[in-house]
């Protein structure tokens, strides 16, 4: 049993072995020229994530965690982001034994606009208040359907580039014998090329690449 299981082991290896050569043989067989096509479009969130810092001003040795969460609730209420609340929710306040911060979501630029205008002006004598922005995004099904309208656009730009590739070294060039979406990894709006804009946080970067092989005619 065992040499049986050895020598089909054997055989699997060796079959997937031909089958690799081979398709690296076509692959390499034929004169290409490969090209890049990118498509960018900037777009605005669906989704603005910011967290809520309050802090007790008169932090020293007796700190009063009760005091300060107690705090942190009349400010709450005072400036009115509970229904921007997510981790926790405001509901969940009542449960909650954390200090913050507070995870808020907003639906536009202005909701955002809005609440960080009421924390700039909300930190009092007892309590030191901050929204700090983390990132922005948009949705998945939204995103998809801005990268259907780009990649024609990516497509194009690959067809460019290959066309001066060939021009510039004097050959003719075929029709494309392989074709390749590159992934992506996310639309967000933080650091990171093809995920947001350093000048533009709150605008979203969508990006299309592809890779085209042309073939080189004789």
């Amino acid at each position: 049993m065992k040499k049986l299981l050895a020598f089909f082991t054997l055989a699997v290896a060796l079959l997937a072995n031909v089958t690799i050569q081979a398709q690296i043989g076509t692959f390499s067989s034929s004169p290409r020229i490969i090209v890049y096509g990118e498509a960018t479009k900037e777009v605005e969130p669906d989704v603005i994530v910011a967290y809520l810092n309050i802090y007790d001003a008169n932090y020293d040795m007796s700190y009063d965690q009760k005091r300060l969460q107690n705090l942190q609730q009349i400010t709450i209420d005072r400036i009115g982001c509970g229904k921007y609340m997510t981790n926790p929710t405001y509901a969940g306040l009542k449960s909650y034994t954390g200090t913050g911060g507070f995870e808020l979501r907003f639906k536009s630029r202005a909701e955002y606009d809005e609440m960080l205008n009421k924390c700039m002006n909300a930190s009092t004598d007892e309590v030191t208040v901050s929204l700090d922005y983390s990132f922005a995004e948009i949705s998945n099904d939204k995103k998809q359907q801005i990268k259907d309208q780009l990649l024609d656009l990516a497509i194009a730009d690959g067809k460019k580039r290959a066309d001066k590739l060939a021009t510039g070294t004097g050959v003719r060039l075929g029709g494309v014998i392989y074709a390749e979406e590159i992934p992506d990894y996310g639309a967000y709006a933080y650091d990171g090329e093809g995920y947001g804009n350093y000048l533009n946080p709150f605008s979203v970067k969508v990006v299309v690449k592809v890779q085209l092989h042309y073939e080189i005619l004789k």
